[in-house]
């Protein structure tokens, strides 16, 4: 699930919210280039990740905030022809080395002629030709696996498609992101009930009575999440202040599945306690 805007309509994560129309020929409709937006043209959404799970840690939720922007260009017939996914690296509280990467379900490796931007630099990730992770059944794309040598840099991740898709096959924004835990590609956090990729289906979820998610779904029994997408800003909480603590009803957010308060994050009275949030 994912926090939302609530002035005017309810996004609920169809990245279809702008489309800017360009001729590239006069007259000739074969060039024409039609452009979509996630959240919209103006502005940017956020990820956010707590990265000890399964267990609950810290819950600072600043271990990785990421701000982003994702346009996606279709040719004249509105099939998908390139992604590109802008990003920065907002915050970084954590104390592992962690990285970033998608997955486009349904999408195959061979289906992406390029992907290009990524910052690889630990050795952990074998890439294919083409700029997707090798060995994978779906196109994952690491941006990058050390989020230490990325915070503050605006970057793009362009990902360009062999042959037009559809936007039914592409899939819907922000897709399926998820965090590299400290280097250890067996290791990844995903927005609550999305899949891992191929690669941690290999290991088992750790069991023990701290453990917080014992089913692998990303969250608590109470709902609780380790990773979360918000359509608009979000200021991380200082070092060592639970998220709870910093969002007054964030919890009710997120025990209610998204449906409660899903404004939560927003600066409203009463909402937020600035003195516990990063500047």
């Amino acid at each position: 699930f994912e926090a939302v805007n609530t002035a005017g309509s309810i996004s609920v994560g169809n990245f279809i919210d702008n489309i800017v129309i360009t001729e590239t020929v006069a007259g000739d409709c074969t060039e024409v280039t039609n452009k979509m937006f996630y959240p919209n043209e103006f502005t940017a959404a956020t990820l956010a990740f707590e990265d000890l799970w399964p267990y609950s840690g810290d819950y600072d939720f600043n271990d990785l905030v990421i701000n982003y922007n994702i346009k996606t260009i279709l040719n004249a017939e509105n099939n998908v022809i390139q992604v590109d996914y802008n990003y920065v690296v907002e915050s970084i509280g954590a104390g592992f080395i962690n990285g970033f990467a998608i997955e486009l379900e349904g999408v195959l490796p061979s289906a992406i002629s390029s992907v290009t931007g990524s910052n690889l630099t630990e050795g952990i990730i074998s890439n294919n030709a083409n700029g997707t992770e090798k060995a994978q059944p779906n196109a994952v794309i690491v941006f990058f696996d050390n989020a230490l040598l990325n915070e503050g840099i605006s970057n793009t991740i362009s990902i360009v498609f062999a042959n037009p898709i559809s936007t039914a096959a592409l899939g819907t924004a922000p897709f399926n992101p998820f965090l590299i835990i400290n280097k250890n590609r067996l290791k990844e956090i995903h927005l609550p009930n999305k899949p891992n990729t191929y690669y941690p289906t290999t290991s088992s979820i750790e069991v023990g009575p701290t453990v917080k998610d014992s089913d692998g779904d990303f969250k608590t029994p109470q709902g609780l999440p380790w990773a979360m997408n918000i359509n608009g800003k979000y200021k991380a909480p200082k070092e060592n202040i639970t998220v709870t603590n910093a969002y007054n009803f964030f919890a009710n957010w997120a025990t209610s599945g998204g449906t409660a308060y899903p404004d939560w994050y927003q600066d409203k009275r009463g909402y937020r306690n600035n003195a516990n949030l990063k500047n």
